[in-house]
């Protein structure tokens, strides 16, 4: 919210655990504090923005000390505004960052750039961390002064070790004398070099390298003798092993200044979660065993530790789809915080007043920040978040794939309504587009989420939709929606605004034509042939331009989706593209080596020549089609289509292959299917649908002709 905005969240249930306080109130805040709070439904609006937060928690906004926002330096992975927006998804408005960028926060020059990109974000606080030494080389301390002085707020080599015990010393010492912590990554690089996760059983038998407990532990036990030693503010960040716990829990009944965080992925996941060598649970500490993580949910119990925090580590999917050794350590968290720190409070480890604290009060006094209160005259950084139901687990994730509905040509002439709860959170790029318009008819959404959190995001779905005049609408129930179409059919519907007379819509959508008959390919077509040259994206290179002399293939487009043509350059084919009313002289002109069948909207037999243009080609060339490309390749071959009551629609379609029976899950848009019994004796059926026995792929049994009803939901 904007520091002007004046807003009051009424009748939620208030959670501050600063004050203890735990009740059902309103809470008003202006020009960016808390202006007070009082029983539910007795501060009168007079002006101010409204949210009713009845049935919700309303709580001091999250606090997430362990951060990496990869800005500058490594824009492709993650900025401060990406960050940002994941963090607020999340419902965390305020982050710390760590040093580990490039250049590296050393100096004030870095710490004053990230603080710049967070204010022009306007979204979560931003609180930068210095880097103990120059350039992360563990060998000569950086300006702690100057750090702190533009706006650090703790030092912290995070992802290097402090190797150098002196260097160490001096850190905490240094640190004292502005009143920071030093925050420290335990690890004996000695101990872990070649390791990529735990030592043990699991690591032998996968053959992997391992990097043992000790190693964390030990780093440990020498950090805390220098903390008795210099007598400053130590932090450990990410403890993952039930040795380092107790060792914590034993310095802080001591008396001595530390404190701690852990994971949610350490305390959620142990060493198993490697196994298929998934590089996803590739970090740093390595996920460990039952045994700590039943340690770590004690020191979180006991209050041995101050806070949870996510090391938060964005990497782009490239790099961790390599293999094991190569692949970086390291996960995103910012919007998984939440859902999986409740996992402790279902299953009894902590209540949620206790829970709330790690993740607002607690990281707050561990860093020295200006949050987590709900005090009039605190800062406005609130969380309405959580139901009553707190103890329920939801991994409400990001939805990705929104954008490539939208404009994909199949789907001209729907109404779309998305099961997932949550649509808006990737924004739109306009590269991810699959073609060069939008036939979709409208588009309905549970909740539509506004902030983008995606690095490579331009533009919110709501203003790109608005751009290009699509109907949308939200806060409809769309799971009773579905379930209406799942009892009755695929049905024709109207989206209405402002005041409307709901008779003569239903009215309007039962005149609306039936999809029988409808020449829809027709409509999303190219108008003229072209030449298609641009392969796959890659991080490196953007889109890639093969410049490939390959066979050459003729692309009939009855609404083609852009990955086919991208994917087919990869493969080493140039691209003709075609009109879908094209005939069979201006084909055979390109002299094509072979025909590919394009996916598309519509009834199959209204494709007006295209039936007759395919049985022409077909002894002439090796022929592929998709879709509604298979549809007319099999009315080609002599077979009848059909209008099936609900269609095949969005993901996790099984899907058969007779042969090997081997079984896909597959995504779909289509409201016809061929009819298996009308195929002639020179074809057969290659796959069929798991649920309602559809023919979903057939063959030619002389000619190289085939064809599949499906293909995957982004780069077939």
């Amino acid at each position: 919210m904007g520091t002007d905005e004046k807003l009051l969240i009424r009748a939620g249930r208030l959670l501050d655990p600063a004050s203890g306080r735990d009740e059902p109130a309103d809470l008003l805040i202006e020009n960016g504090k808390i202006a007070g709070s009082a029983a539910p439904g007795s501060i009168e609006a007079n002006g101010h923005r409204v949210i009713d937060a009845e049935g919700k928690i309303v709580c001091p906004g999250l606090i997430d000390i362990h951060v990496h926002l990869r800005e500058p330096g490594y824009e492709y992975r993650e900025t401060v505004a990406s960050g940002c927006r994941s963090a607020v998804a999340g419902g965390v408005t305020s982050v710390a960052c760590m040093a580990n960028t490039k250049p590296v926060n050393d100096n004030a020059a870095v710490t004053r750039l990230i603080l710049d990109r967070a204010r022009e974000t306007g979204l979560a606080n931003v609180f930068p961390i210095g880097a103990v030494s120059v350039g992360l080389q563990g060998k000569e301390l950086a300006r702690a002064g100057e750090m702190h002085e533009a706006g650090c707020v703790a030092l912290s080599d995070d992802g290097m070790p402090i190797m150098n015990s002196g260097l160490m010393r001096r850190a905490l010492e240094y640190s004292s004398m502005f009143g920071i912590p030093v925050i420290a990554h335990e690890e004996d690089c000695a101990l872990t070099e070649g390791g990529v996760m735990n030592e043990g059983l699991t690591s032998v038998r996968l053959g992997l390298g391992g990097m043992p407990a000790a190693a964390e532990s030990g780093m440990v036990a020498r950090d805390i003798e220098l903390l008795r030693l210099t007598g400053g503010h130590l932090h450990i960040a990410h403890v993952s092993t039930a040795e380092s716990v107790a060792m914590i829990r034993e310095a802080r009944r001591q008396g001595l200044n530390i404190s701690s965080e852990v994971t949610p992925h350490h305390f959620m996941l142990d060493e198993t979660a490697v196994e298929g060598y998934d590089t996803r649970a590739k970090m740093n500490p390595p996920l460990r065993t039952s045994r700590d993580i039943e340690a770590l949910r004690e020191g979180l119990a006991d209050g041995t530790f101050d806070c949870i925090a996510t090391d938060h580590a964005p990497h782009h999917r490239d790099e961790k789809a390599l293999e094991m050794d190569s692949a970086p350590f390291g996960i995103v968290g910012l919007e998984t915080l939440l859902p999986l720190s409740l996992s402790l409070v279902r299953d009894g480890v902590i209540d949620l007043n206790s829970m709330i604290k790690l993740m607002t009060t607690g990281p707050a006094r561990a860093i020295g920040v200006d949050r987590g209160t709900l005090a009039v005259g605190a800062p406005a950084d609130v969380t309405v978040a959580l139901t009553e139901r707190a103890g329920e687990v939801v991994f409400n994730t990001s939805m990705a794939g929104y954008q490539e509905i939208i404009t994909d040509p199949s789907y001209a002439g729907q109404i779309v309504v998305m099961t997932c709860p949550e649509i808006g959170n990737v924004g739109v790029n306009p590269e991810d587009d699959e073609s060069f318009g939008v036939r979709l008819s409208g588009f309905a959404v549970r909740e539509y989420w506004s902030t983008p959190s995606n690095w490579r995001s331009v533009q919110s779905l709501g203003d790109w939709m608005l751009e290009r005049e699509i109907v949308g609408i939200h806060d409809i129930d769309t799971r009773a929606l579905v379930r209406h179409l799942r009892d009755h059919g695929a049905q024709q519907g109207v989206i209405a605004s402002g005041e409307v007379d709901e008779r003569a819509l239903v009215e309007e959508a039962a005149a609306l034509p039936p999809m029988e008959g409808q020449d829809l390919a027709s409509v999303v077509t190219c108008e003229q042939a072209y030449s298609w040259r641009r392969g796959t994206w890659s991080l490196a290179d953007g889109y890639a331009n093969p410049g490939v002399e390959g066979p050459l293939v003729a692309v009939l487009d009855f609404g083609v989706k852009l990955n086919i043509l991208r994917n087919l350059c990869d493969l080493g084919c140039r691209v003709a593209v075609l009109p879908s009313g094209s005939d069979a002289e201006s084909v055979r002109a390109f002299n094509p080596d072979g025909l590919f069948l394009s996916n598309g909207p519509g009834d199959p037999n209204a494709v007006e020549g295209a039936v007759e243009l395919v049985r022409q080609l077909l002894p002439d060339y090796p022929t592929f089609g998709i879709c509604l490309g298979h549809q007319v390749l099999a009315l080609a071959l002599g077979a009848k289509t059909y209008k099936m009551k609900f269609g095949h629609h969005g993901g996790n379609q099984p899907v058969q292959e007779i042969d090997t029976g081997v079984i896909d899950i597959t995504a779909q848009n289509h409201g016809f299917a061929v009819d298996a019994d009308s195929l002639p004796d020179t074809a057969r059926v290659t796959h069929v649908n798991l649920n309602d026995g559809t023919v979903e792929g057939l063959a030619h049994r002389r000619l190289p002709v085939f064809s599949v009803q499906y293909h995957t939901a982004s780069t077939p």
